[in-house]
């Protein structure tokens, strides 16, 4: 049974990483409006940003009580070490993807002249009906 939940739970990361890894490529990048990139944008850099904190007060706090905790507990030393430890763990990916992104997000802004036709569906909400059409959009 264990076997299978980690089967489970190892396929659903899969699947979830697989479509995180789509919001940021080419295509999709070249696809979104201005306002969408920019939220995007923001989104990286304050990622990247507390990915930068945590990288940084992962070791501090890792280190602080072996250095100045002298009145502390074992279990309060080790706890701060860990917890330390957990957050560089987490601060350095979440840096390093957040790094790239935004570099990922820069260049599809430098790339903004492009023409796209799209199909589109237009719901007119006097007659209540949905009409098929063509989106037209032009980026420079």
């Amino acid at each position: 049974m264990k076997k299978i939940s980690v089967i489970v739970m190892l396929a659903l990361l899969c699947t979830t990483i697989s479509f995180a890894q789509r919001t940021y490529s080419e295509e999709n990048l070249k696809r979104l409006s201005t306002q969408e990139i920019d939220l995007l944008l923001k989104n990286a850099k304050v990622n990247k940003t507390i990915g930068i904190v945590m990288s940084i007060t992962g070791p501090v706090m890792a280190v602080y009580p072996l250095t100045l905790g002298d009145n502390m507990s074992l279990d309060t030393i080790g706890t701060l070490f860990l917890i330390g430890s957990i957050f560089t763990l987490i601060g350095l990916p979440v840096f390093i993807v957040n790094s790239s992104r935004v570099k990922k997000i820069r260049n599809a802004l430098k790339d903004n002249v492009s023409v796209e036709i799209a199909p589109t569906m237009f719901h007119n909400y006097g007659t209540q009906v949905d009409q098929a059409g063509f989106t037209i959009r032009f980026r420079f």
